[in-house]
């Protein structure tokens, strides 16, 4: 059972680690991501992506 006006996220098995540029998902649940985790310093990216 889905609740009214959620989806469902599909990813392939073997969720790979990249350097380049991924499609943004929000939430984020799943998919290529960076293999660095982010730092809590308060870094944040140059732009949106």
């Amino acid at each position: 059972m889905t609740l009214a006006g959620t989806r469902v996220a599909a990813h392939p098995a073997g969720q790979a680690h990249t350097s380049g540029v991924v499609d943004p998902e929000i939430p984020p649940v799943g998919g290529e991501h960076d293999p660095v985790w982010a730092d809590c310093t308060g870094t944040v990216s140059a732009g949106p992506a």
